[in-house]
């Protein structure tokens, strides 16, 4: 006997055909770090940012880019660096804040994110702490003074105008 083909059975219709997966994946829209770092204190709303590489700057949107934005004064420190080893400054994490004390970080400081601190910079480390806290930090001094101060967005956060990291300067 002649073995006969076997029919190919069609699969049963599809209510609705599947979307075609992109081939570049789309960014997701994020919180322009500005808006985190000032502890939500800007006087205007920041457009979502697309971050086109992992390039510090490309996490704030193009207003806090070119403007620079304020942080309040009793949020950040100056770096002293006594009693506390300075290895690593900012962690590269997927958000603003370096994690807390006990999980992979160094620092004895709850979250927090270093400024100022790259080799083209003038002046002394800067540290923003994410809550206002009247506790005293190892390795870090309180700024003189109760004015925001003004951050410029670059390879870094560094102190703008008026606020020269040069001028800042630890109370007493």
């Amino acid at each position: 006997r002649k073995r006969r083909k076997p029919i190919p059975m069609e699969s049963p219709p599809t209510v609705g055909k599947p979307e075609k997966q992109p081939r570049k994946l789309r960014r997701s829209a994020f919180v322009c770090w500005a808006r985190e770092l000032s502890g939500g204190s800007l006087p205007y709303e920041c457009e979502p940012v697309s971050p086109r590489s992992c390039a510090f700057r490309e996490h704030f949107c193009l207003r806090c880019r070119s403007e620079g934005f304020a942080i309040p004064s009793s949020r950040i420190r100056v770096a002293t660096g006594d009693g506390v080893p300075m290895r690593r400054w900012n962690q590269r994490t997927a958000g603003v804040w370096n994690c807390l004390p006990g999980q992979g970080d160094t620092l004895p400081w709850p979250p927090h994110r270093v400024c100022n601190q790259t080799s083209g910079c003038t002046g002394p480390k800067l540290v923003i702490l994410r809550h206002e806290t009247s506790d005293s930090l190892p390795g870090l001094a309180r700024v003189s003074g109760t004015a925001p101060i003004s951050f410029r967005v670059g390879r870094t956060l560094a102190p703008a105008g008026s606020h020269a990291a040069a001028g800042l300067i630890p109370a007493a």
